[in-house]
């Protein structure tokens, strides 16, 4: 009896730890990317995750995101552009997306987590993953998306990293967008384009409509990492126009790379954004501020220091981050940038031997990421 007694203790507790820590729960979901589909042309889909609840956010592992289509409104996915989860990201390390599945009416899009602790996913906040364009082939015919969840074989798959061991997060909820692709043309505010231009430090965003309906103003964001937008500033548009009508606005102060969108206000308060845009400044490029123009000696064997060479045209200090192949931050040195050439001393000493990446960090901007081997003596 007092065996009995301990094994159900031993259950409850582990059930009260298993509580504490929190379960991994997500949502999914579809997002039109509204402004290439009109006229009849492409339909670009965005996939996005996000944690249920605040009690069930987790880092980001491998993923299989599927979903099945109508063939009779839709043709031919592509994978059009890998988003915030792809490469170096937030210390991990991601392979290039692909895009599986039979590609007639099952879309399988597949993600895996070379190393790291895994991107982490947050109840406040939809990180984009992956853009699908299709043909379309039926501008009446309704999309008839449906994910593939516990019901469906093979199953939406996504996982997790908790304690440095991957697991399988639940699904709570998977959205879809509207469902017939005339319905997602009838907009309030017809956004035919978007786009930004950089020149002299700064960004002129421009941007058509084709109509609009009670459209009150555009409230334009910026955002660093694609993921936090800012608001910058807000241009009044038409309210009610039929015609095409041209809108601009300029960013003064730029960084390295800029992302930007749209949110389209209406006059009772109802909003939407527009597609995420992203403007690389030539302020950063060679002879300003360019990437790591070269790292040596590489591979870094008889020497405890190492170099970084790179052009400025600016003074600001910046940091050298080194990280290793998991993800790991293994040192960080912080520099003085001079206007014109710069050549930085880092110390690898403390480095065992292997694979590393290097990256150099400003207050507004960062360098590509550059590999480098450090072998024994």
């Amino acid at each position: 009896m007092g065996k009995a007694k301990h094994i159900i203790f031993s259950l409850l507790l582990t059930l009260v730890v298993s509580l504490a820590m929190g379960q991994a729960i997500y949502d999914v979901r579809l997002n039109v990317i509204e402004d290439p589909i009109c006229p009849d042309v492409s339909l670009f889909l965005d996939i996005e995750i996000k944690a249920a609840s605040a009690a069930s956010e987790f880092n980001l592992s491998e993923q299989n995101y599927r979903f099945s289509f109508n063939r009779d409104a839709l043709a031919n996915p592509t994978k059009e552009q890998e988003l915030t989860v792809s490469g170096f990201v937030n210390g991990s390390f991601y392979n290039g997306h692909t895009l599986t599945g039979s590609l007639d009416t099952v879309v399988s899009y597949n993600i895996e987590l070379a190393g790291g602790a895994g991107y982490p996913i947050t109840a406040d906040l939809w990180v984009p993953v992956g853009r699908i364009a299709f043909d379309i082939v039926d501008s009446d015919a309704c999309l008839n998306l449906k994910w593939h969840t516990l019901t469906e074989f093979p199953t939406t798959y996504i996982g997790e990293v908790a304690n440095g061991v991957r697991g399988t997060a639940s699904g709570n909820n998977y959205g879809m967008p509207t469902s017939c692709i005339v319905d997602l043309c009838n907009l309030p505010v017809e956004l035919v384009s978007f786009s930004g231009e950089e020149g002299d430090c700064q960004v002129e965003l421009s941007w058509t409509t084709a109509t609009e309906e009670n459209s009150d103003y555009f409230e334009v964001q910026r955002s660093w990492d694609g993921l936090s937008f800012q608001e910058i500033g807000r241009v009044q548009s038409a309210g009610n126009s039929n015609v095409t009508l041209n809108y601009n606005f300029t960013d003064t102060e730029v960084g390295l790379t800029n992302y930007y969108r749209l949110k389209q206000v209406d006059f009772d308060g109802a909003s939407e954004y527009s597609e995420i845009i992203r403007v690389n400044s030539t302020c950063f490029e060679p002879g300003i501020l360019s990437d790591i123009m070269e790292v040596y000696p590489n591979p870094a064997g008889r020497t405890d220091n190492m170099h970084v060479k790179l052009y400025t045209r600016i003074d600001e200090a910046a940091t050298i981050m080194i990280y290793d192949t998991k993800g790991r931050l293994m040192s960080e040195t912080t520099v003085e940038l001079i206007a014109g050439p710069n050549l930085l001393d880092f110390s690898v000493a403390n480095l065992p031997s292997g694979t590393y990446i290097l990256r150099v960090i400003g207050e507004s901007w960062s360098s590509a990421a550059q590999k480098f081997v450090k072998i024994s003596p």
